[in-house]
């Protein structure tokens, strides 16, 4: 009678235990840029697309909060973010700053708010960018389109840029075609450093660098100030000189670029130009 009584609760045990929810493993995320489409979280800081971007254990915010040290913790829910900003750290808020937030299941998406005093400004399920081609379309990296046609016309490229709406007529034909505006450049920015590239080169390479270096493509009309090591609306040659790391392999119409930037440790020389080398925008490092 005893054993039938163990072999029971024996039996009932394992039903039990085999009818219970599995644990969910904790959600750890390399972080990435999110992107907050139409809004910006800081008073005062502009209009248009703010930035949170999440480099561990480093986080900023674009419109005024920059890189600090945050606490991430991997949870069944996704990874916690919390970041704490000292006073007056964060242009436009006073007191010291927060970021709580969560990067969702999957890791691609973020919510949270950013808190100060007299302060909060909540965001939900915003999107990670992760460059030309994943639908969302990110000013920061020189994006004007993403999948979808700009306006009738003007079709987006694969560069995520908007073709012109001009039209030329063929001699003899009469059919309309469409023609591309001419080649202009954009101004890519990493920390302390910049560069000026053709449209399509500025976005691949900023892309392609390290979160660490927090590049982004500056808006149309700035160029690369290397004194001031940032985009900016003069031109002036930095002191110093990285070569931007491009290989021909990677099938860039103009690969060769350098860094304009006053950081010593960057080079010996400016960048200087090499007219009819790689096109109008190739450069090089130049000797001391």
């Amino acid at each position: 009678m005893l054993s039938r009584r163990l072999a029971a609760i024996g039996a009932t045990a394992l039903l039990l235990a085999s009818a219970a929810p599995a644990k969910k493993a904790p959600v750890s995320c390399p972080g990435g840029r999110f992107l907050i489409a139409g809004r910006r979280l800081i008073p005062g800081s502009g209009n248009g697309t703010d930035a949170i971007t999440i480099a561990p254990p480093t986080v900023s915010v674009a419109s005024g909060c920059p890189s600090v040290t945050a606490v991430l913790k991997a949870t069944p829910g996704g990874m916690r973010v919390h970041a704490v900003w000292p006073a007056s750290a964060c242009a436009g808020l006073k007191g010291r700053a927060q970021l709580k937030a969560r990067i969702l299941p999957g890791c691609r998406r973020l919510s949270g708010a950013l808190v100060a005093r007299k302060f909060k400004k909540a965001f939900t399920d915003v999107p990670l960018s992760t460059g030309c081609g994943d639908g969302v379309v990110d000013p920061g990296l020189g994006e004007e389109c993403d999948g979808a046609d700009c306006s009738p016309g003007r079709p987006c490229t694969d560069h995520c840029l908007c073709t012109g709406d001009t039209t030329t007529t063929v001699p003899g034909v009469g059919t309309p075609t469409t023609t591309l505006p001419p080649v202009s450049t954009r101004c890519c920015q990493a920390v302390g450093a910049c560069f000026d590239a053709n449209p399509a080169d500025a976005q691949a390479t900023c892309a392609a660098l390290p979160a660490a270096s927090h590049a982004s493509v500056a808006p149309a009309g700035e160029v690369c100030d290397g004194v001031a090591g940032m985009c900016g609306a003069v031109k002036k040659v930095g002191p110093h000189c990285c070569q931007c790391p491009v290989s021909t392999s990677q099938g860039f119409p103009h690969p060769q670029y350098c860094f304009d930037t006053s950081i010593t440790s960057c080079g010996q020389g400016p960048c200087e130009q090499v007219p009819g080398a790689c096109g109008p925008d190739s450069q090089t490092c130049g000797g001391p």
